[in-house]
Order: structure tokens, then C-alpha cells, then sequence
């Protein structure tokens, strides 16, 4: 079965007044930003195949990408910085499905988080570790919204295939008060514990940085595989996946060590997608 639900923009709806925001970017070079991930134990009600369904997502440790810190449950938001976990009565409602194969429904979960005038609206996945009794945030999103930025229209799992199906609205102009209006479908699975786009192209499933350098051919940035996370042990993107690319962000804006590289599909001019290398340095030193 399919299950589809139409994200609920709660922060779009607040700060549409606030004006524009900064892009999501990237923590700079610090590779104990991924970990550990969050292990927070909730009310596990549940037992079974689908124990995480009883998982308390609200009272667990989160690990924010945009900002690059473990969110601590009960801790009180500030007017810097703020975030919420959507649940059922607030926002987007928890999606269960198994995702990883391993025969426990895993969770996508929405968390919003808010600095000055701009917030982002990440969904992350969950997987159930029967072994320990809890579910483990992966820190990896798979949404991009931003204010100011791309919006997700649409999210769904499909419980059978253990697939997720993202529609996204891609910014190109449009005024921060009107929603962006380039749609791409992308599909995003796990694999080896990542999630990564599987369609239209293979790709880094999370947030893209803005271009910072002309584009040049893929050979020029790279002589090993791309990686579709910053980690050694990533999932891997051929290089004759794509023949040209340009640097995400400035030579110095890494995570974990690696540099992000965009790239387009095959006839769509509009949407950046993106991988991540660590040799830019080497390559074009």
C-alpha cells in the first residue's frame, strides 16, 4: 500500500512574512557532526514488526543537519534558534514502512527548525534496531525545503516496495511568498543504511548548496567515484553517471571533508542535484 500525504508547510504558514533565508548549508569539516545519531529510547508500546510505531519521536535526541548539532529533547527553543518534531496532530504525520529490508517497519519523520527569519523543513528516516530496542535517526535528509527555497508537494511510502516517492517544487525566481513552480518527482531508497535518489538520476538524496564555480567536465574535479553522502562508506555515483559538474558552495564549505558537486539531469535545466567528492582539492589545487 501506498501511503501519501501532502506536507503541511506549518512553517511556511508562520513566517511567509519574514522574508527570504540563506540556502541550507553545509557543517564545515567536522566529521563527528554525523555521529553518534540519535538513540533516544520512547514508549515502545509495540512489540514486533512494528515496534517503532511506538516509538516517541517528539521526546528523542535529533541530530539537525542545517545546523550541524544534536537537538536535545525538552530543551527550549530561543529566538535565535528553534525546532519542532512534526507529529500527527502537528504538521506532516509519521510514514511507516520497512526500508531497510530487515523485516521491522522503519519511520519518515518532518523536523522543522528555525534561525532568524528562515526555517527548514527536513524529512529524515528512522530505522528500527530490534537488537536495542530503539529506532536510530539517519542524518541524512531527504527534503530540502527551505523558506525562500524548494518545497516538498508531496511524500509518500510505499510499504511494499519500501520506497519513498518526493515531489518537489523547484525555486527558479519566484518571489519568497509564492510557492516555486518547477516540479520534479524523484524516488529515494535506502541503501547500505543511505538514503540516496534513485530517480529520475542517481543522486544524494538531501539538500543541494547553491553553485560557487563555472562548470567543468567531471575528469577535471574527480578521478575516483563520487560519493552520495559525505562519508568514505557512502553509496557510490559513477563518474560516466555525469560529464559535468560544478562545485557546490566555496572550496573551503566541506563536510566531514568532502566538497559537494552539482550536477543536472537529462533535460531538466533547472534542478541541481548533487554528490560529493574529496579531491576537488587535489584535482584542482
Amino acid at each position: 500500500m501506498t501511503r501519501r500525504i501532502v506536507p503541511a508547510l506549518l512553517a511556511a504558514a508562520v513566517l511567509s512574512a519574514a522574508g527570504c533565508a540563506q540556502n541550507p548549508s553545509a557543517k564545515n569539516g567536522d566529521p563527528s557532526g554525523f555521529g553518534p545519531t540519535s538513540t533516544s529510547p520512547g514508549a515502545t508500546s509495540t512489540d514486533g514488526a512494528k515496534a517503532i510505531e511506538g516509538f516517541d519521536f517528539a521526546g528523542a535526541d535529533w541530530y539537525d543537519a542545517r545546523s550541524g548539532q544534536t537537538l536535545h529533547a525538552g530543551s527550549t527553543p530561543s529566538q535565535d534558534f528553534w525546532w519542532q518534531v512534526d507529529t500527527g496532530t502537528s504538521g506532516n504525520p509519521v510514514q511507516y514502512a520497512d526500508l531497510d529490508h530487515d523485516g521491522d517497519e522503519d519511520a519518515v519523520v518532518w523536523l522543522t527548525s528555525g534561525e532568524g527569519n528562515g526555517y527548514w523543513h527536513h524529512a529524515y528516516i528512522w530505522t528500527w534496531d530490534a537488537a536495542r530496542g530503539t529506532a536510530v535517526q539517519s542524518p541524512y535528509p531527504i527534503t530540502d525545503d527551505s523558506s525562500c527555497g524548494n518545497a516538498t508537494k508531496s511524500l509518500s511510502v510505499d510499504a511494499a516496495a519500501g520506497t519513498i516517492t518526493a515531489t518537489r517544487l523547484i525555486r527558479n525566481g519566484e518571489a519568497c511568498s509564492d510557492l516555486p513552480s518547477h516540479e520534479v518527482t524523484n524516488t529515494i531508497t535506502l541503501e547500505n543504511g543511505v538514503p540516496i535518489r534513485t530517480a529520475p538520476v542517481r543522486a544524494s538524496a538531501g539538500p543541494c548548496l547553491n553553485p560557487a564555480s563555472d562548470g567543468r567536465a567531471t575528469t577535471e574535479i574527480a578521478t575516483r567515484p563520487f560519493k552520495l553522502a559525505p562519508d568514505a562508506g557512502a553509496p557510490e555515483l559513477p563518474l560516466d553517471r555525469v560529464t559535468w559538474v560544478a562545485l557546490g558552495g566555496g572550496r573551503d564549505q566541506t563536510t566531514n571533508g568532502f566538497h559537494q558537486v552539482l550536477f543536472r539531469a537529462d533535460g531538466d535545466s533547472l534542478t541541481w542535484y548533487c554528490a560529493y567528492t574529496d579531491e576537488v582539492g587535489v584535482a584542482n589545487g
